[in-house]
């Protein structure tokens, strides 16, 4: 557990991680004495150690606590610090060696304005950074600007950079957004992707590291209540197609908006935070699969937390997840946070023993301790799955399934349904389908178990 004390505070405070190492570096703001200036400590750990690498304070004034950020490269090779400089309107980037925190480059970015956006290509050779109207991107090395743009577009807080920093992305007003492309000696529109909504703003955009996947989440300014998930496919002629889209919606009066996104290296995971609605009706958290043979997307895994999700970062491989949420709703004045760490490749339903006719087999669904769940049961998958806005996608046909059990989750939050098998000749050879639903709050299960009955 790494921890701040004495002067430094709390608020502010950015972490980066290395996908492919076991480092990470924090970006704090301190104040020595009463009516002093800002400063911006930067800190690097490895794994398992409380105290820093090294220390590097950024060599910039800062008069309120305002825009600060730390990035590293895949492979920890590279590590970035920045923070906003008030009193010039830049943001002063340096380029930190690895080792020592000394600065390899250092470079100040005019932006008029606090970024809403900044990011490192993940080779490590390019960091991009964008306000409300400028953005640019800055040469790692050696500190020189590669470009720099005035947007006579009002731009969204949604931006990009592709992992060998060809491809640069931002969100424009009236539900587009833009990739462009280096040319040799500028970036220049490549692909627009216009939704045609008036009220649509990106608010998040990844692009996978292979270049294959683009991931989108977008608002809804009317009432921020509605969340539209989309993910599409970068074709090697180039365009895009639309393989994904999902619309979250929410009825309460809290916000309703996206908060991050990541998607894994190779383009076939994406996890998505929302402030949520505190009342279970809308995921804080949802994770994305991609059928590499059947090139769909499906839900593979929902969590309702206490509070809104403020970051979520999956391994290069997609395998595992981080997600640090609020203990309480953004609109809510309250304490408290927690981190949670997931496995996406987790089934939250199994089985068993041996499905021998008229004999009996175990199927568990996991929860959390004391929820009560319905198992469904029925002889055919549907052919069309069916979705149930807030509560999931039904798996099994719908006029052929029945409940057949109840239970309650136990300490460990597993709840064990004891399912008879047929004893009749002719259900030997055929396959029963079975899926779980939450009773309070409502929720059906990511995953179907189907047992073939044997002899």
């Amino acid at each position: 557990m790494w921890t701040s004390a004495g002067d430094y505070y709390s608020i502010n405070t950015r972490v980066a991680a290395a996908k492919g190492g076991q480092s990470a570096l924090q970006i704090r703001l301190r104040r020595t004495s009463q009516g002093a200036a800002l400063s911006a400590v930067v800190s690097k750990f490895v794994a398992a150690s409380q105290s820093p690498t090294w220390n590097y304070s950024l060599p910039v004034t800062i008069p309120t606590p305002v825009g600060t950020g730390v990035h590293m490269s895949s492979d920890g090779g590279r590590c970035v610090a920045w923070a906003y400089d008030f009193n010039q309107a830049r943001v002063f980037v340096a380029f930190l060696n690895e080792s020592t925190g000394a600065p390899v480059s250092t470079a100040s970015v005019l932006t008029l304005g606090a970024p809403v956006a900044t990011s490192l290509s993940s080779d490590g050779n390019w960091f991009y950074v964008a306000s409300a109207n400028r953005h640019a991107v800055i040469n790692a090395n050696n500190g020189s600007t590669r470009y720099e743009a005035i947007s006579f577009q009002p731009m969204s807080s949604a931006h990009l950079i592709s992992r060998t920093g060809e491809i640069i992305g931002r969100g424009l007003t009236g539900g587009r957004f833009e990739l462009l492309r280096w040319n040799g000696s500028t970036y220049s529109s490549w692909l627009t992707y216009d939704r045609g909504i008036a009220d649509a703003g990106c608010a998040k955009a990844e692009l996978a590291a292979d270049d294959s996947t683009l991931a989108l989440a977008w608002n809804r300014s009317s009432g921020y209540q509605s969340v539209d998930v989309e993910l599409l496919r970068l074709n090697s002629s180039g365009s895009l197609n639309l393989e994904y889209q999902r619309t979250i919606s929410s009825t309460v009066a809290l916000q309703n908006v996206v908060k991050d996104l990541d998607l894994s290296d190779d383009g076939r995971m994406l996890a998505v935070g929302l402030s949520g609605d505190e009342g279970g009706a809308v995921p804080e958290l949802t994770v994305y699969a991609r059928d590499a043979q059947a090139g769909t997307w499906n839900v593979r895994m929902e969590q309702d937390l206490p509070g809104s999700v403020q970051d979520v970062d999956l391994s290069a491989d997609g395998n595992f997840l981080v997600v640090a949420s609020k203990g309480y709703h953004d609109n809510t004045l309250a304490g408290g946070g927690r981190v949670d760490y997931f496995s996406t490749t987790y089934r939250d339903m199994d089985t068993v023993g041996i499905p021998h006719s008229a004999g009996q087999v175990m199927i568990t669904h996991q929860q959390v301790p004391g929820v009560s769940a319905i198992l469904l049961a029925s002889d055919r998958l549907a052919n069309v799955p069916t979705v149930f806005d807030g509560i999931g996608t039904l798996y099994l046909s719908r006029s052929r399934t029945s409940a057949v059990g109840t239970a309650t989750a136990d300490g460990t939050g597993s709840v064990n349904f004891g399912v008879q098998l047929p004893s009749a000749p002719e259900f030997i050879g055929t396959t029963l389908h079975f899926q779980a639903l939450c009773i309070n709050p409502r929720r059906l299960s990511t995953d179907t178990v189907s047992i073939l009955v044997l002899p």
